[in-house]
Order: C-alpha cells, then structure tokens, then sequence
C-alpha cells in the first residue's frame, strides 16, 4: 500500500480539524441554546458559559454588514445573515475563553503595537475618516485587534506548533509529484 504523501496527510487533518470543529460548534450551540435552563433576558440571545451576547450586537453588525446598500434582504435572509451572527459571536467567545484559560490573551503593548501599524500610513484625520467609515470607534478598533491577536496566539498552540513537516517529506512528496 503506498504512502500517504506529506500534503494528503496535512489535508486530511486539516479536514478531520473542520468536521471535528463542526460537530463540537454543533454540539456547544446546542448546549448553549438548549442546555441552560435560566430564563434570558430579553435582550441577550445567548450565553456563553455565563457570558451574555446581546442583541443589540447582533443588530450592529447586521447593520454593518449591510452598509450602504439600498436594498434591504427578506425578512427570511436578514433572519439567516442574524443567526450566522450570533454563531459567529459565540465561536469567537468560545475561542476567547479557551485562550483565557491558557493565559495567551494579547498583552496592551503588543495590541498597540499592531495599532500602531495600522495608524502608520495614515495622518490622524485620515485615520479617523477610516474608522468614521466603518462606523467604529477606536475601544472598538482596539478590541478586534485584541481578539485577533489572541486567536491567532492560540492557534499558533494549538495548531500550527503541532505540524510537523520536515525536509525529508517535502522532499519526498516532490520526487512522488515531479511531472504534476
């Protein structure tokens, strides 16, 4: 039976990672929906091991999200474009805590330093525009980057640290793949 090639192997991981982080988004969706029994109130759409995310959230970056656009979506696929939203805001709250837990949240001086960047091109007045543009404020601007940054230090643990491809393999899997 021949080998599996260094790239079938990280692509079939790299599979195995999504379906595996599918089902366990599935399964944290449902015990955060269906699994608390506390009553929300009526402006939190859901918690997060006792984090709240609000519907006023979930309506600003529906609002976002839609732009300047002048057509408005259905009322079916605006309520499609919210739930995404929401299961977006909590994977990135369950992403937030596992880093929490690992003490790999992003440290103020790496986050203004990142900020730091962004702002070099620009004069402060034209930086503004840019986050006048996208309806942001600086504290907003600050706390993506923080969660950025702290998402991509746990990925860098969790992941990428565990990837192990050698000369050897690369080599190997370009003499197996010359004529492609």
């Amino acid at each position: 039976m021949p080998s599996r090639s260094v790239w079938s192997r990280a692509w079939g991981a790299q599979i195995f990672t999504r379906r595996l982080g599918i089902v366990s988004l599935a399964a944290l969706t449902l015990v955060a929906v269906f699994g608390c029994q506390r009553p929300h109130k009526a402006n939190v759409l859901a918690t997060v091991n006792g984090k709240p995310i609000y519907r006023a959230e979930v309506e600003r970056r529906y609002e976002d999200s839609l732009g300047d656009s002048h057509q408005q979506p259905s009322k079916v696929q605006a309520s499609i474009m919210k739930l995404n939203i929401l299961r977006t805001l909590i994977d990135d709250e369950i992403v937030m805590q596992q880093a929490a837990k690992q003490n790999l949240v992003a440290s103020d001086s790496a986050v203004m330093d990142k900020l730091n960047q962004i702002k070099a091109p620009f004069s402060k007045e034209q930086f503004q525009k840019q986050l006048d543009s996208q309806h942001m404020t600086l504290a907003e601007l600050k706390e993506r980057i923080r969660r950025g940054l702290t998402e991509q230090k746990l990925i860098n643990k969790e992941i990428t640290s565990r990837i192990n491809i050698t000369d050897a393999d690369i080599t190997k899997f370009y003499n197996a793949h010359q004529v492609e």
